[in-house]
């Protein structure tokens, strides 16, 4: 990496992507480039899944996609890995171990393949963990906040047969969209599809198969690291620069909702257990209207008046997720799904509990 520069790993894991990660490049890539100046910079590009045809497809995706757009700046360094199983914490933790041995006095900091952030995030992030280190000198997890794009009317008419199933999916995401608006409380915790921190503050993720998921265990993790500062001095663990932003693209059915909602929440609640003599302090310091833990929620902020409609639903539904999500959770167990992203099995221990993606 560039000399005088601050060596910086862009991760990238990405899984069952071949159609869509060309778009994913372009858009990262006038990331990277917006920090080419200050920054040594190495893109690593994580392919993983159980299907290797998959993940050769993958592969083939990415190679085209630079020969046709040329490496640009020969500066930027692109490497890609594959991990031959599927699970985000799997090829996370290969980017990591990259990171440690290329990098390791410099900051690694991920994006998902499928997001758009708000142009310059990546810089302002960058900048923000080198100042907390400078100032500050205190451990620091940066991210952005979490914004949902709806999909347009012609788009719901080109996917969906016939107006009432492209309205009925409208109205769903509508109500899914609640704590993801522009005017949203932002939560502290950093969730993962943008995250960065010093290298050497990185921890481990946990397997995929212990249902932890990455961002999840990680806020955790950087919030117990920094609670004596935060209690002492007011210092956040967690910060997410203003105008850095992302939007995520919504679910078109409730199912596919459930799941990922499920999911999410048993990450939640099995994070929340490898920090036990913390689990107070991480229910205050992450409260917010949507929290998972109802004793631990703020109060509703001021809402408009379609918010009124819609945040009575989605929080009924919020609230039936997380009871499920628990119930999962205490019977041993998620399915195959809940644990990886894979249709497929997981390493993990077998699935001993029911689904309640497909019952009511």
């Amino acid at each position: 990496m560039n000399a005088g520069k601050t060596p910086v790993v862009v991760g990238t894991p990405t899984i069952d992507s071949a159609e869509h990660i060309a778009g994913s490049l372009a858009h990262l890539r006038g990331e990277l480039a917006r920090c080419a100046d200050a920054y040594a910079l190495r893109w690593v590009i994580c392919v993983n899944g159980d299907d290797a045809a998959a993940r050769a497809r993958a592969r083939r995706a990415i190679e085209r996609y630079f020969e046709t757009a040329g490496r640009g700046d020969a500066a930027l360094a692109v490497t890609v890995l594959e991990v031959p199983r599927a699970g985000r914490n799997s090829a996370l933790n290969e980017i990591l171990a990259f990171a440690r041995r290329h990098a390791p006095d410099g900051i690694l900091h991920c994006f998902d393949d499928d997001i758009r952030v708000r142009p310059g995030t990546l810089r302002r992030n960058l900048d923000a963990i080198l100042e907390r280190e400078r100032v500050d000198q205190a451990p620091v997890l940066v991210g952005a906040a979490l914004r949902a794009r709806r999909a347009s009317w012609a788009e719901l008419r080109a996917r969906h047969r016939g107006p009432l199933r492209a309205l009925a999916v409208a109205f769903l995401q509508r109500v899914i969209a609640t704590p993801y608006q522009a005017h949203s409380v932002v939560p502290r915790f950093c969730e993962g599809f943008c995250f960065g921190a010093m290298v050497k503050h990185m921890p481990d993720y946990p397997p995929d198969h212990s249902g932890v998921t990455d961002d999840t265990y990680l806020s955790n993790f950087f919030a117990v690291r920094g609670r004596a500062r935060f209690e002492r001095d007011a210092l956040p663990p967690t910060h997410k620069p203003a105008d850095s932003v992302g939007w995520m693209l919504l679910p078109h059915s409730y199912r596919e909702w459930r799941r990922q909602q499920l999911r999410v929440h048993a990450g939640v609640l099995r994070s929340f257990q490898r920090f036990p003599a913390a689990r107070e302090f991480l229910e205050r310091y992450y409260a917010w209207p949507y929290a998972f833990n109802p004793s631990s929620r703020q109060p509703a902020p001021a809402r408009s008046p379609s918010d009124r409609l819609f945040h009575p639903l989605y929080m009924l539904l919020h609230r039936r997720n997380h009871r499920d999500a628990r119930r999962l959770v205490d019977a041993g167990a998620l399915p195959a799904w809940g644990n990886a992203e894979s249709a497929k099995p997981s390493a993990g221990p077998p699935a001993r509990a029911r689904d309640p993606a497909t019952s009511s």
